[in-house]
């Protein structure tokens, strides 16, 4: 009686184990870390990053598939989540920035980002929805500077884009949104040096008359918009600069009678343009002596072009540190402006629908933005700067500038 106690028992235990195995395998393989590699396999395949092994064992050949390794699955909120890839050896992370248009299908969600991490590791971000921020205006945007970090908009997280003084190029076709991403730029510019000893200084080129033509009085230093006031301004530029390269400063200290200088530039390209070849002579070997040796003189230049015309940013794009590129007209105008294979690592400006009044201007302001030293480009949305807004910000300028005179 007891051996068949201790036998009923046994079995009740094994059966017990035997259903927890199958649970555990059923939970599994039904774990959203399970799918998600299941869902990618043809991905990888299809690709040709697979690696393809033959084994042979007892007299048998059986064929392995060695595909990228995916960890780290989480959670970033109701639409979104993301994974980490690693590509198979003698594969490279940028074949797996190739596949994310097939990511995105075989996950069937709105839209995928890859962006390279190094050391041989990829980070996958799905999006349910479109992840593009709804519109919103200056007035909504409270974010501070942190340290040299300036404030620009938000990513598609939500979270906010920052990007470190130094020269900046601002590229998108009429009504994406630059004069808004422009002013943004400034205020956090201002935010953040103006009120330091020396504090911060602006000066500007406007061509066409148009973004600066209502903040000459008090708020710039000096703002230029005919041919020979363009050519003056630049060359007073060029003077100051030189003049504290004289005092032998390996990296320029803000302070008292030495304040930052911020040149803003309206369209870029018309500088090509405008005037005779003695003009442009002069005005090219200007901007170049500046964004070249301008940082360690305290001096930036933040510039905007309707276009990436080559032979008009061509002298110049190597040398901004920050290039941000709103809606263009193709993928070739992205690679100019965020540079080579920026679109391939999903950098879509040319895919941005144009902003107009009937659709609410539904995407002004959405752009990509990619620093020196950055893997891959980050997808943002910059606010909405009104006339009021920007008239708030050039009394702010010129009250502290009284205030320092008094």
């Amino acid at each position: 009686m007891i051996d068949a106690l201790t036998i009923g028992e046994l079995g009740a235990v094994s059966c017990a184990a035997c259903v927890a195995v199958v649970v555990g395998f059923v939970a599994w393989y039904w774990s959203p870390g399970q799918r998600l590699v299941r869902r990618l396999r043809p991905v990888w395949d299809g690709a040709g990053i697979s690696r393809v092994e033959v084994r042979a064992r007892n007299g048998k050949q059986n064929t392995v598939r060695h595909r990228p390794r995916i960890r780290k699955r989480r959670k970033l909120s109701p639409t979104a989540f993301t994974f980490d890839v690693r590509p198979n050896p003698g594969r490279t992370v940028e074949d797996i920035v190739a596949c994310s248009g097939a990511i995105r299908d075989a996950l069937r969600v709105e839209d995928v980002t890859v962006t390279p991490r190094g050391r041989g590791r990829a980070t996958v971000t799905a999006f349910l929805e479109d992840p593009i921020l709804a519109a919103y205006e200056n007035a909504e945007f409270f974010e501070e500077p942190v340290g040299k970090k300036l404030p620009i908009g938000r990513d598609d997280r939500g979270e906010v884009c920052y990007v470190n003084l130094g020269h900046t190029l601002v590229v998108g076709a009429s009504g994406s949104g630059k004069g808004s991403l422009l002013w943004r730029y400034l205020i956090s510019v201002f935010d953040a040096y103006g009120y330091l000893s020396g504090g911060a200084q602006f000066w500007g080129i406007d061509p066409k008359r148009a973004e600066l033509a209502g903040v000459v009085d008090g708020a710039f230093e000096r703002v230029a918009f005919d041919l020979e006031d363009i050519e003056s301004l630049l060359l007073d530029l060029v003077a100051e600069m030189k003049r504290r390269q004289e005092t032998g400063e390996r990296q320029f200290e803000q302070r008292e009678g030495r304040p930052l200088i911020i040149l803003v530039v309206d369209e870029l390209n018309a500088l090509g343009t405008m005037g005779d070849r003695k003009w442009q002579s002069s005005v090219r070997a200007s901007m170049q002596q500046i964004l070249s040796q301008g940082r360690s003189a305290g001096i930036y230049v933040v510039a905007a072009a309707q276009q990436p015309q080559k032979e008009n940013l061509g002298p110049y794009r190597a040398h901004f540190m920050n290039r941000i590129c709103l809606r263009v007209e193709s993928a070739q105008e992205v690679d100019l402006v965020l540079g080579s294979g920026a679109a391939a690592l999903g950098a879509a400006a040319h895919e941005i629908s144009p902003a107009t009044e009937t659709n609410g201007y539904a995407t002004a302001g959405v752009g990509y933005v990619r620093a020196d030293g950055e893997p891959a480009p980050v997808r943002f949305r910059a606010p909405y700067v009104d006339d009021d807004e920007i008239g708030i910000w050039a009394w702010e300028v010129q009250s502290l500038k009284e205030d320092e005179n008094v």
